[in-house]
């Protein structure tokens, strides 16, 4: 099948401040008609749904600190990054290998504490989107996990769509990180996925799928509707394409343009323009809009 893809610019969406309301909200002057895929980033609904963990509650030990230290500036920033970036799929820029050689002492090793803590080790040795979990675009000290209300969010926004605009739709939530297959087994490194993909390797699904396996694409996390993860995988990627950064790629982005943590508000992020629905349509060979 062939989509046409259409974002959908809407302003930050708040904490707490429901995701399947914001995302009515956003879609009400979205032409929508059956087979439609409606694409939700999985970061606005972590926030929406006000499924945050606030990092400043979280007291390293020498573990987390180690990890910060050794693991992360000299494992990564010196030997494993430079040694690995090109073979790996995706490859890891420059930019990030980089990023690990300066990686924050304090901040990062209270980051490295909270996984420990709630996911555990095999995740705290990844080096960078641990158990899926995201700091960049989000407000504070906070960090957005997968969310666990991915799925209820993607069923109630395609019945409340079915109801009140009388659409059949398919609510996709989806996270950046990557799924891989290796041996026809699909697995991630983050917490959650949409079955068959097995969720949370940690550090060996980091390694195994950057390095071994073949690289598939974005994450379903949850799938509502008539649509197989391969397909949801493939839109996924393309709407990547089509999205905004917000207030930057990664924290470190982030950190430039607010110059200051304190600074880093709903206010603030409230400033940039996000995409946090895209929209994907079904057209024919010819590129008219298939009934």
């Amino acid at each position: 099948m062939r989509y046409k893809l259409v974002p959908v610019r809407d302003r930050y969406w708040k904490v707490g401040s429901g995701a399947v309301r914001n995302a009515l909200r956003a879609l009400k002057d979205v032409t929508l008609t059956d087979g439609d895929v409606v694409l939700l980033s999985e970061k606005a609904v972590a926030v929406a749904e006000g499924e945050l963990i606030d990092e400043s509650r979280y007291e390293p030990g020498r573990l987390a600190r180690w990890l910060a230290k050794y693991w992360m500036r000299i494992v990564w920033g010196r030997i494993l990054g430079p040694l690995l970036k090109d073979v790996m799929d995706p490859p890891l820029r420059d930019e990030t290998v980089e990023n690990f050689r300066r990686y924050p002492l304090e901040e990062g090793a209270r980051h490295k504490q909270m996984v420990l803590e709630e996911f555990g080790l095999k995740h705290a040795l990844e080096p960078l989107s641990e158990a899926g979990v995201d700091v960049g675009n989000v407000p504070g000290t906070c960090a957005a996990p997968v969310p666990e209300s991915a799925g209820d969010v993607a069923r109630e926004l395609r019945e409340r769509l079915m109801e009140e605009r009388d659409v059949d739709v398919v609510v996709v939530v989806g996270d950046t990180d990557k799924t891989f297959e290796l041996l026809g087994i699909k697995f991630t490194t983050i917490a959650r996925a949409h079955p068959p993909i097995k969720a949370g390797t940690g550090i060996f699904g980091f390694l195994v799928g950057r390095l071994l396996a073949e690289t598939l694409g974005p994450t379903p996390v949850a799938i509502a509707g008539d649509l197989d993860v391969e397909e949801a995988i493939r839109l996924l990627e393309r709407a990547e394409e089509v999205r905004t950064k917000g207030a930057g790629r990664t924290v470190y982005d982030m950190m430039r343009e607010a110059g200051d943590p304190s600074g880093i508000d709903e206010e603030f992020l409230d400033s940039f323009e996000h995409v946090p629905i895209v929209v994907a349509r079904e057209v024919s060979s010819t590129g008219a809009r298939t009934s």
